[in-house]
């Protein structure tokens, strides 16, 4: 199930162009910045905007500190 179209928009106009993490303008980076849910969807996250960030690969790869 893909995150709707509008709802990507949303995020992409928020984040204003950069990684909502790092703050790495998008232009700047080879590959196109995605959506990242902040809480992931198997631990009960949504498709809402508040609950998904622009991210650089970097970023969205990155494991979260209480999994390492």
């Amino acid at each position: 199930m893909s995150v709707l179209s509008t709802v990507q928009q949303a995020v992409r106009e928020r984040a204003g162009g950069q990684c909502e993490y790092c703050h790495s303008p998008e232009w700047v980076c080879a590959a196109r910045f995605t959506l990242d849910h902040i809480l992931p969807r198997s631990r009960g996250g949504t498709d809402e905007p508040h609950n998904l960030a622009l991210a650089c690969r970097r970023c969205n790869e990155r494991l979260p500190e209480a999994t390492r």
